[in-house]
């Protein structure tokens, strides 16, 4: 007995995790692997028919223990589906012969195509989504939704595929003006007034390729992304915040942006800041496994017809010191910069390397002025969401987003790569968009004792533990940081983080219970051992 439906060449592969995840080991979350074994007509997770095929599943969503780190386990049979590297239209058609209605939801891999298909007894739906294969096949999973958080608690479940099939979409035509993607993360990201000054590079980019005409959203899934019209060419600046080259793709952000490239356009493509953040397991990606993410872009783009440019990740506030107290930033990024010049030298492929120009400018400007490109302001500088003060070392005030912006500009200006000659075409940098140096003044202010601007973000919940990011403006001389939590039985340290550790990341992981208030204050600490004042209260109610 078989479906006709599926193809003689296409095969049914289990996905299964059977072992434990290896958890945390040396500061990196390890999570389960998938094995996958080819199968023909029957096994536990599908059983064809001549009018349908079954497919079963046991799916289970694991959190490890800070709560940013989810994974959706789902053991089940999916299609496996030899195809040419270039976009298609899948067309999925369910029934259902039994009495109950079942929810599925359809992934690629682990990009959710299309969920909350709602299928009731004796009905037929018939799904259609655009795949973007980047490799020679596409891996269709067929499931259906689970609220499972623990593996015991996951059950069988069925849903019943009558057909599938898969036609190539119509191949794109060249555009009559040029389009530029951007593709990256917060520092280049778009964002809103309230969060003015802070400004991705890419929000300004447009500035050097003649003058604005319009702006407007993205056609796209997630309100951050920003179209630019200018006389020259169009930007798409993708960007978004929290992404790396891992969950960019994952989430299907990529896809989004596959699905649209035209044969001459442009892909700048800038990841490491969050790839870096071992903290955020969904996100990390070591430097070791980095060119094995970035070949997505380089491979999906070229496939289009498209150019992929490398980026390399932007400076940070970070500084060391010679012995002449002559300050020199810090490479953060270094592993995953050397990845992306590796991967140009070998592959021939077009780069700016934003690192070097942006740490060049750092050096240039020196401790105070290189200050004044980052997101570090005192209480009362502006209005909006940063009105109490932010000392930020990663994100960008516009003056710093137009300065590394023109670095970019100068970085295609000056490549000799033939791939970036029609666009060094409408770059212009002339006495109107030049950005001007401002005049740096050294500020004396008072010594501010006390942490300011102590915030949380990102608040989640999974089952009974709250977990959550906090943030603070450091203060100057101080070694390291205390922060309590005020308890019935008198106030507790709960953490202590040191300088360097402050000065190298912005925002830290927190747990807790859920399902209580908490409230937590910090302190500064000094060499001397004293011990500033509190800073203000934070109430978190998990």
């Amino acid at each position: 007995m078989e479906n006709k439906s599926i193809k003689k060449d296409w095969k049914w592969m289990e996905e299964t995790w059977p072992d434990q995840e290896y958890g945390w080991k040396n500061g990196v979350y390890e999570p389960r692997k998938p094995n996958h074994q080819e199968v023909t007509e029957h096994s536990l997770y599908f059983s064809m028919k001549e009018e349908y095929t079954e497919i079963k599943s046991r799916i289970f969503t694991e959190t490890e223990e800070t709560g940013f780190g989810i994974y959706c386990y789902e053991n089940t049979a999916g299609l496996y589906i030899p195809c040419e590297t270039k976009n298609a239209q899948i067309k999925a058609v369910f029934t259902n012969p039994t009495k109950q209605a079942y929810n599925a939801y359809i992934r690629e891999g682990q990009i959710l195509k299309a969920e909350h298909i709602l299928v009731m007894p004796g009905e037929e739906k018939e799904v259609t989504f655009t795949v973007c294969p980047v490799k020679p096949y596409v891996f269709l999973k067929f499931c259906v939704h689970s609220h499972a958080q623990k593996e015991t608690e996951a059950i069988w479940q069925s849903v019943f595929l009558k057909t599938v099939e898969l036609e190539y979409s119509k191949e794109k035509q060249p555009r009559n003006k040029q389009m530029v993607y951007l593709v990256s993360d917060s520092t280049v990201q778009t964002y809103e007034p309230i969060f003015y000054p802070q400004t991705g590079w890419g929000e300004v980019f447009c500035r050097f390729f003649g003058t604005l005409t319009e702006e407007k959203e993205c056609e796209c899934s997630y309100p951050q992304a920003r179209t630019y019209v200018t006389e020259e060419l169009i930007i798409e600046n993708r960007s978004i915040g929290g992404r790396s080259s891992r969950s960019f793709y994952e989430e299907g952000k990529w896809d989004e942006v596959l699905e649209q490239i035209c044969p001459g356009d442009y892909v700048f493509v800038q990841w490491g800041h969050n790839d870096n953040t071992a903290v955020r397991p969904n996100r990390y990606v070591p430097s070791d496994q980095f060119e094995e993410w970035m070949q997505f872009y380089v491979d999906g783009t070229k496939q289009r017809g498209g150019i992929c440019v490398l980026v390399t990740p932007v400076a940070r506030y970070h500084y060391e010191k010679d012995s002449d107290g002559k300050v020199h930033f810090i490479s953060d990024f270094e592993g995953y910069r050397q990845v992306m010049l590796k991967m140009a030298k070998e592959q021939n492929l077009p780069l700016i390397d934003l690192t070097q120009r942006s740490l060049a400018l750092c050096d240039q400007a020196g401790e105070e002025g290189a200050a004044a490109f980052f997101l570090r302001l005192q209480p009362g500088e502006t209005d909006g969401h940063y009105k109490e003060g932010v000392s930020d070392s990663t994100h960008l005030q516009r003056y710093g987003a137009l300065k590394f912006a023109q670095c970019v500009a100068e970085g295609i200006l000056e490549s000799d790569h033939e791939e970036l000659k029609s666009l060094k075409e409408h770059v212009i940098i002339d006495e109107k968009s030049r950005v001007q140096d401002k005049m740096i003044k050294k500020i004396t202010r008072e010594k501010a004792y006390v942490p300011m601007q102590f915030t949380y973000s990102e608040f989640q919940i999974s089952g009974n533990q709250a977990t959550f990011l906090i943030a603070f403006t450091g203060v100057e001389d101080a070694v390291g940081y205390r922060i309590y939590e005020k308890t019935e039985k008198g106030d507790c340290i709960l953490k202590y983080i040191n300088e360097e550790e402050k000065e190298s990341l912005d925002a830290r992981a927190m747990a807790t219970e859920a399902g209580k208030t908490h409230i937590y204050y910090m302190t500064a600490v000094f060499a001397d051992g004293t011990e500033s004042g509190r800073s203000k209260e934070l109430q978190v109610k998990a």
